[in-house]
């Protein structure tokens, strides 16, 4: 009998190369689908002032060593190979892909319950190179106790965890993710999402300090720097003990902002759909605006200027 309905011919074909993959896949990776794992150390001994991590899907970490040595230590699997190098004082770490079509297919079928690549470079405390890492899917970890001399990180589909200082500029951009900072210093600090929140606590910034997103929270606590700017469109801002020491400039299209314990020179706050409430530290002449809602904030016509706007949403600001 003959196969006349094309939707037919097309759901046998798929069924045929579904089976196909399925055999290239268990012949290839044994024990549950797991690929074959190695690890992979290797020992950098020439001197180097940079460092640049370009990964794929590999987990990021950097801390620092115990010996006082520098090394790259891989976790690797099946089709994926990792190249180090010292090039014109950068130490360089590359992710190579070198599977065949047929093994990157029968991974977009057959991707769970694998474990992803990891790269892991451990280095002396007492150094400071620049950081720089470029990432797709893998999340990066930078330990305490390390202190480079400038950060920046780029990620696709990524969380940023970092501890680590550096002497100059953070630069962190990701695409999905969170970036999370704890007990950082840095001359400044630029930070962006898209999708995904910023959370930084416990640090200092001797120049301004950028987070912007499109959907996500921001929630800074414990920091001071000279000046604080976000622009999003839809989450709530949190500011909890924060210090500028220059303006604060806020912009939501949907969120609440609330205030706990902080101050600045000049603050300009608007957020469409939203309240702005808190507590602020030293007295400010205000501006209030407000669509469909309640303002109650101190009246006073010393300190600096504070600016707060919202469409939709009450204003309630106090000063113990």
């Amino acid at each position: 009998m003959k196969l006349r309905n094309p939707w037919l011919l097309i759901a046998a074909a798929m069924l045929i190369l579904g089976a196909v993959l399925c055999g290239v896949s268990l012949s290839q990776n044994g024990n549950h689908l797991q690929p074959d794992v190695r690890s992979n150390n290797v020992t950098i001994t020439e001197p180097f002032d940079a460092i640049f991590i370009e990964s794929r899907t590999d987990d990021v970490e950097l801390r620092p060593s115990n010996d006082g040595t520098t090394q790259a230590l891989f976790r690797e699997v099946k089709g994926y190979r990792h190249e180090v190098a010292v090039e014109n004082g950068t130490l360089t770490v590359r992710m190579l892909d070198e599977r065949s079509w047929l093994e990157k297919l029968s991974f977009s079928f057959f991707s769970f319950g694998r474990r992803s690549p990891e790269i892991t470079v451990v280095m002396p405390a007492s150094v400071h190179p620049s950081l720089t890492v470029d990432t797709s899917t893998g999340d990066v970890n930078l330990s305490a106790d390390l202190t480079f001399d400038r950060i920046h990180i780029d990620g696709s589909t990524a969380d940023v965890l970092g501890s680590a200082s550096a002497l100059n500029a953070v630069e962190i951009a990701v695409s999905t993710g969170d970036i999370l900072l704890d007990g950082i210093t840095a001359s400044e600090m630029t930070l962006s999402v898209s999708t995904g929140d910023i959370s930084v606590s416990d640090a200092t910034c001797r120049g301004p300090v950028s987070a912007d997103m499109s959907t996500g929270y921001l929630t800074l606590r414990n920091v001071s720097c000279q000046s604080l700017s976000s622009d999003g469109s839809t989450g709530d801002i949190l500011l909890d003990n924060v210090v500028a020491a220059g303006p604060l400039t806020l912009n939501r299209s949907t969120g609440d902002v609330v205030f706990q314990n902080c101050d600045a020179v000049s603050l300009d706050v608007s957020t469409s759909t939203g309240d702005i409430t808190g507590t602020l530290r030293s007295p400010k002449q205000f501006t209030t605006s407000t669509g469909t809602g309640d303002i109650s904030v101190p009246q006073s016509t010393s300190g600096g200027l504070c600016n707060l706007s919202t469409s939709t949403g009450d204003i309630t600001i106090l000063i113990p």
